[in-house]
This record gives structure tokens, C-alpha cells and sequence, in this order.
């Protein structure tokens, strides 16, 4: 396989990330109760993604006749896995508001039944 070849699927891997928001909306529209390591394992995936851009991927691409300059897409990746990382995290937070709110009323509750 010639230079060309392989430079046309440097970014092979990383291709998924451009369908993830639908996966992960639909991850996150499901309603079923989350444990924290659904969340986390979903934050993981993004977050070693991320690195694996940030820490792998060539800033620029060399080839026979011309150069690409791949800064701008490594950035644009990155920032879509920041992205998916911050949905995940909000949602994380509203199942955690909730089921705190949940408790609270249900102490205020039994305090009020105790008193009456």
C-alpha cells in the first residue's frame, strides 16, 4: 500500500464519532434508571478517543506532491468528544437532581406523617 493509500485512512478509526450524538441521545433518551458506571463507561469511551486524537493523530499529513494540514480536523474530533462528554455529564447530573429531589420529599414526607 503506496503513501497515499495509507494517509486516506489515518482517520479510519475515528470515523464512529461522527454518528455518536444520535447514539448517545439515544443512550441518554432511554428510560431506564443509569448506574454510575453506564455514565462513566459512556464518559470513558469519549474521554480515550479524545487522548488517543490528541496524543496519536499527525498534525499534518505528508504526501508525494502536497501536505495536509489535519490541526483544524484533530480540533473539530476533540471537540465533538468534548461535546458528547458534556451531554453525557448533564444528563448524569439531572438522574442525580432527581433522585436526590426524590429522597428529600420522601424524608419531608415521613417527618410530616410523624408530626401529624
Amino acid at each position: 500500500m503506496g503513501i497515499v493509500e495509507k494517509a486516506l485512512h489515518v482517520y479510519d478509526d475515528y470515523l464512529f464519532i461522527l454518528k455518536e450524538r444520535q447514539r448517545v441521545d439515544a443512550f441518554l433518551a432511554d428510560s431506564k434508571a443509569y448506574s454510575r458506571e453506564d455514565f462513566a463507561a459512556e464518559i470513558a469511551k469519549y474521554q480515550n478517543t479524545w487522548n488517543k486524537i490528541a496524543d496519536t493523530m499527525p498534525k499534518e499529513l505528508r504526501m508525494n506532491m502536497f501536505m495536509i494540514d489535519c490541526t483544524e480536523l484533530n480540533k473539530r474530533l476533540c471537540l465533538e468528544c468534548e461535546q458528547l462528554i458534556d451531554r453525557i455529564l448533564n444528563r448524569a447530573m439531572e438522574f442525580v437532581l432527581n433522585d436526590t429531589a426524590l429522597q428529600i420529599h420522601s424524608l419531608i414526607k415521613n417527618v410530616g406523617e410523624r408530626f401529624a
